[in-house]
């Protein structure tokens, strides 16, 4: 299934994609120039690109792909499903075609992984600094507890979600660098976004998991459902 100008065809990507996972390819049509990436939602994913304000000002705005469409626009991209696949199977479906098709705008070419992609201290700083700083989006919480679930979540757990909120006393204590306060960082393999979070449990509600889940994988550094690496920053980090 090919979209030939994603701009012109929003609705019907959003429609015609609503809770599939797969694989799918940007591709630049003024230079050629291509990203291919996968997602258990697709719709959700896409919502993301479709998005000018997060491309604009989102943490994922590094990314080149991200870059590429603000300043090119969606009306100069075509966006192609390259195939449906089950979830299990997206990061795998996904090498697949980035071994085949060596995309430019993919600069880490093994699917679901950041390993080897490192930030400098600098920039790992000034990260670090800006996430403690702000309260995660609720949009933000819901979008990936349903991203991560693959369906709808209930009112009474969108609720649950909402509560998780840093408090005026938490984040002061984190401006002030409290010794004692131990900063949790989620970098999804997927997006490239890296998200830091006060504590376990606000990292966990991000998550949709349990603490005891955040501290198996930050002990073990293997990725969350095959996507989110999760770890502890260090006093020097943050």
């Amino acid at each position: 299934m090919c979209y030939n100008s994603a701009e012109l065809h929003k609705k019907t990507i959003i429609k015609e994609n609503r809770g599939k996972a797969g694989i799918y390819r940007w591709i630049n049509n003024l230079n050629g120039k291509s990203y291919v990436g996968s997602s258990i939602n697709l719709t959700i994913r896409f919502n993301v690109y479709f998005n000018k304000n997060r491309l604009v000002t989102g943490s994922g705005n590094r990314m080149a792909i991200y870059l590429s469409i603000s300043k090119y626009g969606l009306e100069n991209f075509t966006l192609e499903i390259l195939e449906y696949c089950c979830k299990d199977d997206t990061i795998k479906r996904e090498q697949f075609y980035l071994d085949k098709l060596q995309p430019e705008y993919n600069l880490l070419k093994k699917a679901g992984s950041i390993f080897g992609f490192k930030h400098s201290l600098l920039s790992r700083k000034k990260m670090s600094e800006s996430a403690l700083g702000r309260v995660v989006s609720e949009e933000a919480r819901l979008n990936l507890g349903e991203a991560l679930s693959g369906r709808k979540l209930s009112e009474s757990t969108k609720e649950k979600i909402r509560s998780y909120k840093h408090t005026e006393e938490a984040k002061s204590r984190i401006s002030l660098g409290n010794p004692r306060t131990r900063s949790v960082q989620i970098t999804d393999s997927h997006t490239k976004d890296t998200t830091t979070f006060s504590t376990m449990t606000l990292a966990a509600a991000h998550l949709n998991t349990t603490t005891a889940t955040i501290r198996s994988y930050i002990k073990t550094q293997k990725l969350y459902k095959d996507r989110y690496l999760i770890s502890i920053l260090s006093k020097s980090d943050s």
